[in-house]
């Protein structure tokens, strides 16, 4: 009976251990907000950075509406959880998009110099939570930014989200290792 209750005493300490250790970074904290209108590049990049740099976790978009953002550069060791009936919408503006972004390779493509979400050299990177990402492609007519570019990364995950609009490509997978994707809805043009 001891053996039994030690080992489940070890297995809750282990079990609040693991739970204790996944951060969850809310982008409402770093100053975002859902209203469909207000800029939330900063605070979304703020809140990716702050994850990456205390050993990973999820940032959260979540509460409905709409979260704008230009260019998101996602790190090492965090998932990018966009919850269920939640948008991450990609700004009308070109400014809001980096270049430093990798340049299309195809001479006819130089216009895709530019992406809504972009990892390079990063490890264990997923996206996920059953929202959508909206590249609000209509909105692009001569630069047209690709919703999703990474460059030599490992261990990626999209999981059950939704992809729609994408100005250009809706991803591109660049010397990347080790890709998993399932139960995605991509809309595109």
């Amino acid at each position: 009976m001891r053996i039994v209750k030690r080992g489940f005493a070890i297995g809750l300490l282990l079990g609040s251990f693991v739970t204790l250790s996944a951060k969850v970074y809310d982008v409402t904290g770093f100053g975002a907000k859902n209203d469909g209108k207000t800029l939330c590049t900063r605070s979304i990049q703020a809140a990716i950075d702050e994850c990456t740099a205390n050993g990973g976790g999820t940032v959260l978009l979540s509460g409905g509406g709409a979260y704008v953002s230009g260019t998101l550069f996602l790190k090492s060791n965090v998932t990018l959880h966009v919850d269920n009936g939640t948008m991450l919408l990609a700004s009308k503006d070109t400014a809001d998009f980096s270049k430093d972004t990798h340049q299309n390779m195809y001479k006819i493509e130089r216009h895709m110099d530019r992406a809504f979400i972009f990892a390079r050299d990063a490890n264990s990177v997923a996206i996920e939570g059953y929202g959508t990402i909206d590249g609000n492609g209509a909105a692009f007519r001569k630069v047209r930014p690709m919703m999703i570019r990474f460059l030599n990364c490992t261990d990626i995950h999209l999981n059950n989200i939704s992809l729609k609009n994408p100005a250009a490509w809706t991803s591109a997978w660049i010397s990347c290792k080790n890709i998993s994707v399932s139960g995605i809805t991509i809309v595109s043009r």
